[in-house]
């Protein structure tokens, strides 16, 4: 019998892909991306944070950042002011339809984790959460670089002529 190779890997993909795409189908209908869900909660909970700042919090570059906050402003759910002290930088403000649109996406957040969790009990919930917190970890710790072997050196020259 063949051993299954990259299972755990597989699984992570499917359910990625398969969260993804229902969060992505009901974020759209309020004109949102899902990565842009997390920025209208950091902002429900820090109101007037600057760009950079929102970056930080978030774990992205600040270009990333700019791209969000100009979608979201075009749907009227985010607004950039200048401060009140350094006019060189913008402060970040849910409006009331960002508001509005936050809450909705909370609700839909706590109904998709009572949906994923039917049937767990306490116990296994609690499991599961503290495994993905050490795959989560442990794919912290997988190396962004690989280490060519003398071999594939040679056959990476190759075929640059």
């Amino acid at each position: 019998m063949e051993r299954k190779k990259y299972v755990a890997q597989r699984r992570l993909m499917d359910l990625s892909r398969a969260y993804f795409s229902k969060l992505f189908a009901q974020a759209s209908h309020y004109g949102l991306h899902p990565g842009q869900i997390p920025i209208l909660g950091i902002l429900e909970k820090n109101n007037g944070i600057s760009q950079r700042e929102l970056a930080k919090m978030l774990g992205v570059k600040p270009s990333t950042v700019t791209i969000s906050i100009q979608r979201l402003g075009k749907n009227g759910l985010v607004e950039c002011c200048p401060d009140e002290w350094d006019k060189r930088k913008s402060c970040l403000h849910l409006t009331e339809k960002g508001q509005q649109v936050n809450q909705k996406m909370n609700e839909i957040l706590e109904m998709n984790e009572r949906c994923m969790l039917v049937d767990f009990s306490k116990e296994e919930i609690k499991c599961l959460n503290g495994f993905l917190e050490r795959v989560i970890y442990n794919i912290g710790e997988i190396p962004e670089t690989i280490q060519e072997t003398d071999e594939e050196k040679e056959y990476s020259k190759m075929k640059e002529v």
